[in-house]
């Protein structure tokens, strides 16, 4: 893979982890009114999460979107992997609140 591939596919990554973290933890607190202290666990976020995360994430995200009724029939998930994609995605979250970023989290549900 070329050098600028892997830059590009790292960004994407990045990115992809943000919007994850961005859409799930923020709205179930009142840390989108946190301002620097959101964004230094975002970044904490971003930085605790391997690839191996990032491809549960990817798996986590895809089984939730194929349960959407225009695409339903496109996808064939099943129950138990759905199941097994929501505590992957479970344990990820909780690792990164509880263990990986928990002061920066502290910080920005205080905040």
């Amino acid at each position: 893979m070329l050098a600028a591939e892997k830059e590009n596919d790292m960004k994407i990554n990045r990115q992809f982890i943000k919007l994850i973290c961005m859409s799930v933890i923020l709205p179930a607190s009142s840390v989108s009114m946190a301002g620097p202290y959101a964004d230094t666990l975002t970044k904490c976020f971003i930085e605790s999460t391997s690839q191996v995360d990032k491809i549960d994430l990817i798996k986590w995200m895809f089984a939730v979107v194929s349960l959407h009724p225009e695409v339903k029939s496109m996808s064939a998930v099943t129950d138990e992997q759905r199941t097994g994609a929501n505590k992957n995605a479970a344990q990820i979250f909780q690792k990164l609140i509880t263990k990986s970023c928990v002061n920066e989290a502290r910080a920005a549900v205080q905040y």
